[in-house]
């Protein structure tokens, strides 16, 4: 296979870029500058801006801790289910459950 083929198969298969990410850091700078450019005093629209900020980081933080919830959720049941399935298991091949190895609880 010569060199010009490979390049050419190598260039038809490229990573998408994340133009999505850009468009909304755009849209970011957009608002910063229109509001520094708006007819408002310098106080007011840093208190504008500060405003925007905590809520974003606000909404963020909000955000974070859903996940977190459902993530500590999700390895709840995982490991429920886990510990049925050995106790099944124990059950199955006469294994008594005091002789089974305990887990590290963390």
């Amino acid at each position: 296979m010569s060199c010009n083929k490979v390049e050419s198969e190598v260039k038809g298969h490229e990573r998408p870029r994340p133009r999505f990410g850009f468009f909304l850091v755009g849209i970011g700078v957009g608002a910063a500058l229109s509001m520094l450019f708006a007819q408002r005093s310098g106080e007011e629209t840093r208190k504008e801006l500060a405003k925007k900020v905590f809520d974003a980081v606000e909404n963020a933080n909000d955000k974070v801790w859903h996940s977190r919830a459902q993530v500590k959720d999700y390895i709840d049941r995982r490991q429920q289910q886990v510990s049925e399935f050995l106790a099944v298991g124990r059950d199955a091949m006469g294994v008594p459950a005091a002789a089974a190895p305990k887990a590290p609880v963390s």
